[in-house]
């Protein structure tokens, strides 16, 4: 499946619109540079996601720590 960049775009900018930190700011772009360029795979799960990198896999369940 082919990335919708242009859908993305707007999907990350809505996430740093909605972000305050500057830490979250930084792991945002962080993301989807990896995201873009291929070295990060995100698989949605009922709850969550499961991103993949070449260092490892974690589960994300969008609940703030």
């Amino acid at each position: 499946m082919k990335l919708d960049t242009q859908k993305f775009n707007c999907i990350v900018k809505e996430a740093k619109a909605k972000a305050t930190d500057k830490r979250w700011l930084r792991a945002i772009e962080r993301a989807a540079e990896g995201i873009l360029r291929g070295e990060l795979i995100v698989t949605t799960l009922c709850g969550g996601a499961l991103v993949t990198s070449p260092n490892g896999s974690y589960q994300a369940n969008g609940a703030r720590q």
